[in-house]
């Protein structure tokens, strides 16, 4: 098997257990995969860096576009004062939003992306409760 067809392979499967992960994402999502999709995204960035630092020539140039590419999807999409004025007229922010609607249909809630850090506590009642 020669280099290149390997390196396809190699990056079809890549992508392949990419999508996997997005599709349980939408499916199953809650923080927790958020979070793993989030350090995996980070990981692919670093490899990418390395890419660009230590590939010669046209790999070293293609490596860069996918990472500055990327940087700018991610900034686009979940950044500050963009994730609220261009993120959701960006057309994947409409797709995933209609896929979520389509498996999970419509919720009033809209909860933020990103909670807050530290936790904040939750309101608890004030006065006597009755418990049942």
């Amino acid at each position: 098997m020669s280099r290149t067809i390997f390196i396809v392979l190699v990056a079809a499967g890549i992508c392949g257990v990419w999508s996997l992960l997005a599709i349980l994402l939408l499916l199953y999502g809650n923080e927790w995969w958020l979070s793993g999709l989030t350090t995996l995204t980070v990981f692919v960035w670093l490899a990418g860096l390395l890419a660009v630092a230590y590939q010669h020539d046209s790999a070293r140039a293609a490596a860069l576009g996918a990472v500055v590419a990327a940087f700018a999807y991610w900034l686009l999409a979940l950044g500050p004062w963009f994730s609220t004025n261009v993120g959701p007229a960006l057309l994947t922010s409409r797709i995933l939003r209609a896929a979520d609607v389509a498996l999970h249909g419509e919720q009033s809630l809209m909860l933020p992306l990103w909670p807050s850090y530290p936790p904040q506590p939750q309101a608890r009642p004030v006065g006597p409760t009755r418990s049942t």
